[in-house]
């Protein structure tokens, strides 16, 4: 159970105890997870305060920061000056901080666990300090095990314990939980339970399994507070609960309130019997798995394989050609040019010229930008050999994912040696890379254009498409012998480029690319939002791609230890396949080749790889030339120009993807003109793609107590997805069944679960897809969050599984209990989002709805500059373009959703 807080909103649940659970046996511990603002006390404070009052609000006995959460971890910047950093220590007593602090303990009945940077007279500490409610000091700790820290701050001797009413508590800070002796001495000094404000290591990678590790050795709790994690590890060295928030741990000021600033309180309830603690009843019930460890993500894997399309092989060349021609063309028309991309599509190619740079090395370097689509403008450099004559080759060079961009060494290199060939090679600029970095330019923010109906990966496929039209202007341009080549996203570009543009006569995409299906098998092959776009497995997976290349020369390279993505033993084989059977349907076999890289065998495309490359246009286009040698050529170091030297100059406030959201989003939504209220449904049903679900309810166990019967359910729905549910009745008669979901899992829920057992309510807490446990991913903003988003990729949308899902549980509470419809509790913008789709489709599955946290437009999801990975069901396509959350709510019924602000009142 929480309170949230983004920005200026606090939502607190209502709290209550269970009628047989005395406060004596019971101790509720709160966690404030709050990002910090660096070296700003005042800031942290201010944002530090609410949330503890909202914490006793909720009956928090005891409330735990993060580590040094006033002065923001200072000690990270070892550039702030000395004088400086001292200055934000705290005396202890006495400071003006510690006094507040004191003060609001005391004013809050509470305890108060604060970790603090401290200063005593020349000595700085890293401490965490423990006040009773009357805002006396019961102790502090200082943190032993200090790193990098060290430079400055001093060393804790001890692992003291202090004594409270409900036991003595350990308190280690961060670091320390890695060294086991000093976890074990506050076990050996009668440690009850373990406290560990950290600000270092977080997650299941990093972090999760020593703390579960430091439990089970000591057979104690464990709970860890973070600016991104709330944890609890039992004595068994099991996790208890986890709440992961974003993955940053600190914020500039500006970022206070945005989508990065995701901070709250996490609450755990523990109760004492035979003199120790333990979960409480209903935090056990949440809290113990229901699924099988990784279970969501096979299921979402098997879910996207089984609407991968498959590749037949036509009876002829003829017929392939034909079908290549279709494919291409419903390719570009329902996967690309959607929404405003198709006039985009339709504008004017413009182009600028600016300086040359000579070079005496038989090439010179051209300068240019054009406009991929209005106010969106691409710098690009041309590489021209110094004899222009007849027709010469073209060869369009992309750039991956390489902050350097059209400026990465082994690029230049590349373009060189092709000038020097009698090439014509375009080095084109990739979004977010060099001169295009911008952090509105993250590819994964490309899915913003998708809720507003524009395809989000259209701007990628008319940077590239304009740039071919700019090189086809050339006088020089042969049409016949035109290729592309790059490197990681380069191959990306190189292979959609090249399947979708006939004008392309030779490819060789290198390390970019492999079907949906190796994609989803191995976390590191999924890649960015452009190449896993919403519907493209509607239309074609990446071996179609593979075959509509053919009868023109392709060369796939790989590299044998690829220590990026796409390692070629674990995702050539189908790739390879689909290339030997269609160029031999073509009858030019030779014209398919594979080149693996043995040295270096990492992510590259250095010298082994250009001259696989060469060699393929000695093959195709240079064969008459005797002089030609596919070898690379000598290249003073001088030649390698800087970023600086090859900048190309821009327009000021050139657009960005974020920027084309925004742009499209002021003028949404769109009405449906004279339209019923069953008409929008239907047109919503077709957004969301909703299917029907069924039920198959599995218990898993049952308890009863004097209080409330528990039963934990293990429910498979449609489509091979398996929810975790747990019911609580309270014993006699209930008045009422609700429904709650959270972002953050059904055992965030513990607060509200007790609440409206104590009001007469059955309660049904369950994890849809993508939370809790039923999350694929296992970390934030993890490849598996976009995993998630590859359901879109094949054509159907999370949003409407997740609205199924949470309408076929509804549906099954009704039918098996009173017949009445029951209320839905969403807590969070992703479940709001959920909870109000699902019942605007179907009128009368909820007799209410209540909001916490709940979006008041789709438009802040925009402006929040929200990415793929931070709420992958919320970029629905089109779904912007003709309902916000006002007409959701219309949809539903006014009466019937109560919508939390962001003070904590209704509206």
């Amino acid at each position: 159970m929480r309170s949230l807080l983004l920005g200026a909103m606090i939502i607190p649940p209502t709290q209550q105890l269970l009628a047989d659970e005395s406060p004596s046996n019971q101790l509720r511990v709160a966690g404030i997870v709050l990002k910090w603002i660096r070296g700003d006390r005042e800031a942290n404070y201010s944002r530090f305060e609410p949330l503890v009052r909202s914490a006793a609000a909720d009956g928090a006995d005891v409330v735990c920061t993060t580590e040094c959460f006033l002065d923001g971890y200072s000690i990270e910047d070892k550039e702030i000056p000395l004088e400086e950093f001292q200055s934000l220590g705290e005396l202890i007593p006495g400071g003006e901080y510690y006094e507040k602090l004191r003060k609001l303990a005391d004013e809050l009945d509470i305890h108060l666990i604060a970790g603090i940077l401290e200063r005593d007279a020349d000595l700085i500490y890293n401490s965490a300090i423990v006040l009773n409610p009357e805002g006396e000091l019961l102790g502090k700790y200082h943190k032993q095990k200090l790193d990098h820290e060290s430079v400055r701050i001093t060393q804790g001797k001890e692992s003291s314990v202090i004594d409270t009413p409900f036991g003595k508590l350990g308190i280690m800070i961060c670091a320390d939980r890695r060294n086991e002796d000093i976890v074990k001495q506050f076990c050996s000094r009668g440690a009850d339970l373990l406290i560990c404000p950290s600000g270092g290591m977080y997650g299941p990678e990093k972090n999760d399994h020593i703390l579960q590790r430091r439990s089970q050795e000591n057979g104690k709790y464990i709970i860890f507070t973070h600016p991104a994690e709330f944890l609890v590890t039992t004595p068994e060295g099991e996790i208890a609960q986890r709440v992961l928030l974003g993955d940053e741990l600190k914020l500039k000021k500006h970022e206070v309130g945005t989508a990065e600033d995701s901070s709250g309180v996490f609450y755990f309830d523990l109760q004492r019997s035979d003199g120790n603690w333990h979960a409480s009843t209903v935090s056990k019930a949440l809290s113990q798995p229901l699924l099988s460890n990784g279970q969501s993500k096979e299921e979402v894997r098997s879910y996207v394989a089984a609407r991968i399309p498959s590749l037949k092989i036509p009876n002829s060349q003829k017929e392939w050609l034909k079908e290549a021609a279709r494919l291409r063309e419903e390719f570009l028309d329902k996967v690309v040019f959607q929404g405003e991309a198709v006039d985009w599509r339709d504008a004017e190619t413009k182009v600028e010229w600016f300086d040359t740079i000579n070079e005496g090395n038989g090439y010179r370097i051209k300068k240019f930008r054009y406009e991929a689509l209005p106010g969106f403008w691409i710098p690009g450099l041309l590489y021209e050999p110094k004899t222009l004559t007849g027709n010469m080759p073209v060869m369009i060079n992309p750039n991956g994912h390489h902050r350097g961009g059209k400026a990465m060494p082994y690029k230049q290199r590349r373009c060189i040696n092709l000038a020097r060939r009698g090439i014509l090679a375009y080095n084109l600029e990739f979004i977010d890379m060099g001169q295009l970095h911008d952090d509105d330019n993250k590819h994964n923010r490309l899915v913003q254009l998708d809720l507003c109906g524009t395809s989000g990966v259209a701007p990628f496929v008319l940077a590239l498409t304009r740039g071919l039209d700019v090189a086809l202007t050339h006088e020089h341009a042969d049409p016949k012998r035109v290729g592309v080549a790059g490197l990681s996203g380069g191959g990306w570009q190189s292979i959609w480029l090249a399947a979708l543009d006939t004008r392309i006569t030779l490819a060789n995409p290198v390390a970019g690319y492999c079907s949906i299906h190796e994609r989803i098998s191995g976390d590191n092959n999924i890649g960015d939002a452009e190449q896993i776009p919403s519907d493209l497995c509607s239309i074609a997976d990446y071996t179609h791609l593979t075959a509509m290349v053919a009868p023109r020369p392709l060369l796939l390279t790989y590299n044998a230890e690829d220590d990026c993505c796409f390692i070629p033993s674990l995702i050539l084989d189908r790739l390879e396949t689909v290339g030997e059977n269609f160029y031999s349907l073509c009858s030019v076999a030779d014209n398919f080749q594979i080149h693996i890289n043995e040295d270096p065998g990492t992510h590259n495309f250095d010298q082994d790889n250009r001259e696989s490359l060469y060699r393929l246009l000695q093959q195709h286009w240079l064969c008459n030339d005797v002089e030609f040698e596919p070898v690379e050529l000598a290249i003073d170091d001088a030649e390698i120009k800087t970023e600086e030297e090859l900048a190309v100059p821009m327009p000021p406030n050139n657009m960005t993807l974020h920027d084309l959201a925004e742009q499209i989003s002021q003028s949404l939504p769109r009405q449906l003109e004279e339209s019923s209220a069953e008409e929008q449904r239907n047109k919503l049903r077709e957004i969301i793609q909703q299917p029907e679900y069924d039920l198959e309810p599995a218990i898993v166990d049952q308890t009863e107590s004097d209080d409330i019967a528990i039963s934990r359910w293990r429910i498979q729905s449609g489509d091979g997805w398996t929810l975790p549910v747990v019911e609580f009745w309270p014993v006699g008669n209930s008045n009422g069944t609700h429904i709650l979901i959270s972002d953050w899992g059904k055992d965030s829920m513990i607060s509200d679960v007790e609440r409206l057992l104590a009001d007469g309510k059955r309660v049904i807490a369950v994890d849809l897809l993508g939370f809790g446990e039923a999350d694929p991913g296992s970390s934030p903003k993890s490849h598996d969050d976009v995993l998630l988003f590859m359901i879109a990729t094949v054509g159907e949308r999370p949003l409407g599984i997740q609205a199924a899902q949470l309408a076929a549980v509804t549906r099954w509470a009704k039918d098996s209990s009173d017949g009445q419809a029951p209320q839905i509790v969403a807590e969070g913008p992703r479940n709001s989002l959920i909870a109000l789709v699902a019942t605007a489709v179907e009128p009368g599955l909820s007799s209410g709805l209540s909001l916490r946290h709940s979006r008041k437009s789709l438009r802040e999801v925009i402006e929040q500059n929200l990415k793929i990975e931070d709420a992958p069901e919320q970029f629905c396509f089109g779904l912007l373009k003709h309902f916000d959350v006002p007409q959701l709510v219309a949809l539903v019924g006014n009466g019937l959703v109560e919508i939390e602000d962001t003070t904590g009142n209704d509206r």
